[in-house]
């Protein structure tokens, strides 16, 4: 490896505060925001062990040590924003700046000093000392026009700026164009918000300790006064389950619970609900896979967490309440009385014993009505290439360690299965198999335009890969085809096909994804779908929905980020007959138990073509598979990764979940849920029937009071969740967790009880649920600008009804308050605002074609979709907030790997204090990662040394050893028990390569610049503005009434 060459001394810079553990009082006032033209964090910025603590105070004990807290300045010197700046108008987007534009020499000189007299302390009125702590105001300066360019301040420059812009300016707004009310005119006068006392975005590796903290879920509760948070979803920590469900598995928007609906409608209406995500610990059986260390030293490891399994089969089912059929769990009466209805099971007390009255969270060996297939589903793996892909060759070594990888696993897991593998061809001309006896003849299903089918039974063709004679039938079978077949199957591919069409312009993907449903149909299973471009021929077609730049939008189109299957009424023939097909192959795949992936491989190189993510990645969604798209120069190690993540995944097959509540409780919805919502009528809650479960998959169930609320009496709600499986070696298994939250009558404390990831998750789902419904109602691109608007007002709603409800009522009009646990709130919510799915549209010049297209496109929306919806508590924040990291100028020990061994003590990277998502933040001769939950971005500035710069052409970012550890830990991400392939990120990142240019956009800048989220991009306001426009808007409600 090769380390990079020693920096230049940086100046001296302190790590962002970032503290979640303590309300925040933000005081405004006229001043503008203070942007540092340093390396690294903003100026202002210091650690926790500058601040006083007289000026900082929390609810109650933890358990847990705090993470940093914000610094407290006296005074400072803000450059005040350009006078001649003109307010953006009402319906334009306001265009992002270039980096380039920034990053001149003469743009990092220190701005004019301004000699401002420090201003005193303005503590809150009447606000109890644990409630809140008072931030210094920035200094007044006269009223501005609004700039909604943070950067709009003129420095001294030795060159004059640059005033072209490389994008051409974004099209008119459309008649009927949906104004959000957040982004209207602010009023004149517009007070600031210091930006040293903002919260921030903590750093997910926290606490950077060799001995990470422990929780325990039943203490936490029942101990003490007021219940305990779990530690942030975010952080690194270890669970040990000493009768209460782990928040790995069933975390809570709230810990404690609102005991009436008209006291939650005092919170604004806080996300009430849960996020289950039931697989995230194995059971005591599963073997994982070894450990890949940052020395790619392979380590074998078993997750302290275990879950354990207890053998109920026949005569001696799970002991059950006879009333609600909730399974008994430690909150069980010892006289069998259920803690969730109150029924007493006295037929049961006897059996009350052993793991299931120990652990909150356990897993039931059954069988008997527990079985609802005659054989449980095996290990099939069956992919489908598309022949028209240029790199086929290149994936057979892929499925060959694919192959070897699947032999590995099951054999780790002594399963009597039978693993299974298999490979078919796609082409215009039909689904092409070739059977066990013949090798060199293929069997062709011609028939793509009708109703697919696989003509040979899946053992014909398929290979057994659980002896070594079947392993290395596979491998023989693969290299043939690099050696005779291949080329022979290409030419047949570009050859045209019977109704007289060039072969490779096709794409018979819909049929493919018909043919592997087929193929599983009798046994359930897996099928991966790698192609290059959208279905356009055959059952299945996709017509292109991509709108085009400064063209008005077709109303008889449904809109290209929303799925077909989704639409209520179509008028064009085409999408409706593609709706009906995959709606229908979705359902069949739900009945058969079969998961359908599809994998996607383009070219970073030309232009992107509409692939319809939307409505591929439905389909995945329904058949809880998995939409991936890779566009990478490097792409062999991605495309490997994210394959072998499925076959090495603790899996569930043929799975149902379900969900009982406490007296006084139901459930409303299961927002953005994968698999078959089944409903069971009136009197019972739904379930949903998946036809696989992993560690990856996370449902959210949104909860609300009954008529009456919480009984009184009660002091505990109870939540249980239970999942019915089959395990990869066939046993049938229900997973069991039962979480026990406080009920509560004071506001204050539902809002110390707030757990940030989860509730933000379910807001997220809940923007996506109405705009989904918006879009079924005929509202078009409107559904998108409505959705983001909810998001906009409830964040509104909660802070205006916690400085009404809550303590902090008599607290100065002119503090901005933000609850305890919600500090990062509107930080959150301006992000996602921000995001892909909800940024308005603007047309972009490609730098390499000079082609204009929309940014982000219908794709882009539609990926971001898939992945949002599935979100978890862990990565809610990182999916629309980005972590930027300086690679050069950190401190000694950054990057390095401590390793650790023991159950309760995993290495990790030291990773240097993230810096903020601004432009200001962004150097000339700056090295940077930039995580954006789905990518990660190489970032080189254009003075940077030359060896760096080689290194990005080159793609040989792991020859650094520094890199290649920082970006281990990213990908690992706060994973306490998993190595490079930890299951807490959706997806393998890729590291994407941008070196800065002069004169012109590097290409993928654009969605650098789209990343700087603190800055006024995406048609939104900068970090600052967003909360002084918030503020005003709280002031607003609060002088009406």
């Amino acid at each position: 490896m090769t380390n990079f060459p020693p920096p230049p001394p940086p100046p001296p810079s302190r790590p962002l505060g970032v503290s979640p553990s303590a309300p925040a009082v933000l005081e405004t006032s006229s001043a503008t925001s203070h942007y540092s033209t340093r390396r690294g964090p903003l100026n202002g910025g210091a650690s926790a062990s500058a601040l006083p603590q007289s000026n900082l105070s929390t609810h109650g004990s933890t358990r847990f040590p705090p993470p940093p807290s914000h610094s407290v300045t006296t005074n400072g010197s803000v450059p005040s924003h350009d006078a001649r700046t003109t307010p953006p108008s009402a319906h334009t987007p306001v265009p992002p700046p270039s980096i380039h534009r920034i990053a001149h020499p003469g743009m990092v000189s220190q701005p004019p000093s301004r000699q401002n007299p420090p201003l005193p302390f303005a503590p809150p009125a009447s606000v109890p000392p644990t409630a809140s702590r008072t931030l210094q105001p920035a200094y007044p300066v006269p009223p501005q026009p609004y700039s909604s360019n943070p950067l709009s301040p003129p420095l001294p420059s030795s060159r004059p700026p640059n005033t072209t812009h490389p994008h051409p300016s974004p099209p008119p707004p459309q008649p009927g164009y949906y104004q959000p009310s957040h982004t209207q005119q602010p009023p004149p006068g517009l007070r600031k918000i210091d930006p040293s006392q903002i919260p921030r975005a903590p750093l997910f590796t926290r606490p950077q300790e060799s001995q990470l903290p422990v929780y325990f879920p039943r203490a936490a509760v029942l101990n003490g006064e007021t219940a305990q948070n779990p530690p942030p979803a975010d952080s690194r920590y270890i669970v040990k389950d000493d009768g209460n469900a782990s928040p790995n598995l069933v975390r809570a928007s709230v810990y404690a619970f609102p005991l009436t609906r008209a006291l939650w409608h005092q919170t604004g209406d806080l996300p009430l609900g849960i996020l289950a995500t039931p697989l995230a610990c194995h059971d005591e059986t599963f073997v994982p896979r070894p450990r890949v260390l940052p020395d790619r030293s392979v380590q074998d490891w078993r997750d302290p967490q275990r879950i354990p399994c207890v053998d109920a089969r026949e005569p001696s089912p799970p002991p059950r309440c006879g009333h609600c059929h909730a399974y008994a769990n430690p909150f069980f009466g010892t006289d069998g009385s259920c803690n969730l209805c109150g029924t007493s099971n006295r037929g049961i007390a006897a059996n009350l014993t052993g793991p299931a009255m120990q652990c909150g969270t356990v897993d039931y060996h059954v069988s008997g009505p527990y079985v609802t297939r005659p054989q449980p589903v095996p290990p099939v793996f069956v992919y489908a290439v598309d022949l028209t892909c240029p790199h086929v060759t290149q994936y057979l070594p892929i499925l060959a360690q694919l192959g070897e990888d699947l032999a590995t696993h099951v054999g780790n897991q002594y399963a009597p299965l039978t693993p299974r593998i298999g490979l078919c061809w796609v082409s215009s001309a039909g689904i092409l198999v070739a059977g066990h006896h013949d090798r060199e003849r293929y069997s062709v299903m011609a028939d793509v335009t009708n109703a697919p089918f696989c003509p040979l039974p899946l053992n014909d063709w398929t290979f057994d890969v659980s002896v070594p004679e079947g392993l290395a039938s596979w491998k023989a079978y693969l290299d043939g085809l690099l050696q005779n077949d291949l080329e022979d199957l290409r030419k047949l591919a570009r050859a045209k096909n019977a109704y007289g069409l060039d072969g490779m312009e096709l794409s018979c993907g819909g049929a493919a994804l018909a043919f592997l449903a087929d193929a599983l149909a009798a046994t359930g299973g897996r099928g991966t779908l790698i192609t290059r471009r959208r279905p356009n021929f055959g059952v299945g077609s996709l017509s292109v929905r991509e709108p085009v730049p400064g063209k008005a939008h077709d109303p008889d189109n449904i809109i290209s980020y929303s799925p077909l299957q989704t639409a209520s009424k179509l008028k064009h023939t085409e999408d409706a007959a593609a709706s009906s097909f995959y709606q229908e192959l979705a359902a069949k795949c739900c009945q058969d138990r079969t998961c359908l992936d599809v994998l996607y491989h383009t070219s970073p190189l030309t232009p992107p073509a509409y692939l319809d993510l939307a409505t591929l990645g439905e389909l995945c969604r329904n058949t809880c598979g998995k939409l991936f798209h890779v566009s990478n120069k490097d792409w062999n190690p991605i495309i490997l990764e994210e394959l072998r993540a499925q076959v090495f995944s603790f899996t569930g097959w043929d799975a149902v979940f379900k969900v009982r509540c406490s007296d006084g409780i139901q459930i409303k919805s299961f927002p953005t849920h994968v698999g078959n919502l089944v409903d069971n009528g009136l009197g019972s809650s739904s379930e949903i029937e998946l036809s696989c479960v992993t560690p990856n998959t996370c449902i959210a169930v949104e909860l609300e009071h009954r008529v009456g609320g919480v009984p009184p009496k009660n002091r505990y709600v109870y939540i249980q969740t239970a999942l019915l499986y089959s395990t990869i070696s066939g046993c049938r298994r229900v997973r069991v967790s039962t979480l026990a939250i406080r009920s509560s009558t004071v506001v204050d404390e539902v809002f110390r009880s707030v757990d940030m990831g989860t509730a933000s998750a379910l807001l997220a789902r809940e923007a996506l649920d109405r705009m989904k419904k918006l879009v079924r109602e005929k509202e078009g691109d409107a559904a998108r600008e409505k959705a983001r608007d909810l998001v906009f007002h409830r964040c509104l709603e909660i802070l205006l009804n916690y400085r009404t409800n809550s303590s902090a009522a008599n607290s100065s009009a002119r503090q901005m308050v933000l609850p305890e646990k919600l500090q990062l709130f509107p930080l959150y919510c301006m992000c996602l605002m921000k995001s892909p799915i909800f940024r308005p549209g603007m047309a972009r010049r490609d730098a390499q074609t000079q082609a204009v297209r929309m940014s982000p496109t219908g794709d882009d929306r539609a990926l971001f979709v898939h992945y949002l919806a599935n979100v978890s508590s862990s990565t809610s924040m990182l999916m629309v907030h980005p972590n930027i990291f300086s690679v050069l100028g950190n401190e000694s020990g950054t990057a390095e790997f401590e390793s650790h061994h023991g159950p309760e003590q995993v290495g990790f990277v030291r990773m240097p204090q993230p810096i903020l998502p601004s432009m200001a933040s962004l150097e000339d001769d700056g090295v940077y990662l930039l995580d954006s939950g789905l990518q990660i971005f190489f970032y080189v500035g254009k003075t940077a040394p030359d060896e760096i710069k080689e290194m990005a052409r080159s793609h040989q970012i792991d020859q650094a050893e520094l890199l290649h550890n920082f970006v281990w830990q990213m990908r690992t991400f706060n994973g306490t028990n998993q190595g490079s392939e930890g299951s807490v990120r959706p997806t393998h990142v890729p590291v994407v390569s941008i070196i800065q240019q002069d004169g012109h956009d590097a290409p993928m800048e654009a969605d650098v610049l789209n990343l700087l989220v603190d800055d006024a991009v995406s048609g939104e306001k900068d970090y600052n503005d967003f909360l002084c426009g918030l503020h005003q808007r709280i002031q607003d409600r609060l002088k009406a009434k």
